[in-house]
């Protein structure tokens, strides 16, 4: 029996008529004790697939990585359409594009500024599109296949593309200086003794400098 094709019903039309030309990226994760992520993507034109290692670490070792490495491993291999079924990542990126000053404290800042730096210096314009998830749309499928492979085959079989880890043992924020002071309280003889100093936020931030200037030079 010959297959179905949109020819045969005049009202159907195709939504993407280069659709080839995409690349569709996805992630899986499974649990093994702990979260194991992987990620993939899959070019229908050329049939090169490529696995990726999202490296999460830590904190950074959590849902939602995954789906943000396929695409910046998709973006670095000088892909400009670009698929995904993560419309929660599409947001951050748009987010890390317009306010990045808003994810200072993200969790996955790292890729994300791996993102926009590759975005914004691109001599090409990158389009990304939402595919709807487990919709039967071949190409998808095949990335999310790829992906499922990552995460369980990761620590036998080295990936193409793998990114970085985001700072010692997964920390993103290794290199931020907190604003606070410390101070040790005393003891007395009705409350639990204070193990190591107390932090103290400092609100007025230009207050405390003065104090800092003035207490020490």
């Amino acid at each position: 029996m010959a297959p179905l094709s949109h020819e045969f019903k005049p009202g159907l039309t195709r939504k993407v008529s280069d659709w080839k030309s995409w690349t569709y990226t996805d992630g899986s994760s499974h649990i093994q004790g702990k979260i194991v992520i992987g990620a993939g993507f899959y070019h229908p034109r050329s049939g090169n697939s490529n696995l990726v290692e999202p490296n999460g670490a830590g904190i950074t070792n959590t849902l939602g990585r995954e789906e943000l490495a396929a695409t910046a491993a998709d973006i670095t291999h000088d892909h400009i359409h670009i698929a995904t079924d993560s419309l929660t990542s599409l947001h951050q990126i748009r987010k890390q594009l317009l306010y990045p000053e808003k994810h200072r404290h993200h969790i996955q800042r790292d890729l994300l500024k791996i993102l926009s730096d590759t975005i914004q210096s691109s001599q090409s314009h990158i389009f990304l599109y939402r595919v709807k998830l487990h919709a039967g749309i071949a190409r998808n499928e095949c990335a999310d296949a790829f992906a499922k492979y990552q995460a369980c085959h990761g620590n036998s079989l080295p990936a193409e593309t793998t990114i970085r880890t985001a700072g010692p043992g997964g920390n993103p924020f290794y290199d931020i200086s907190w604003l606070a002071i410390g101070g040790v309280e005393q003891e007395s003889g009705t409350e639990a003794p204070q193990h190591g100093p107390r932090l103290t936020y400092l609100p007025n931030l230009q207050a405390a400098l003065k104090l800092h200037m003035q207490s020490n030079h």
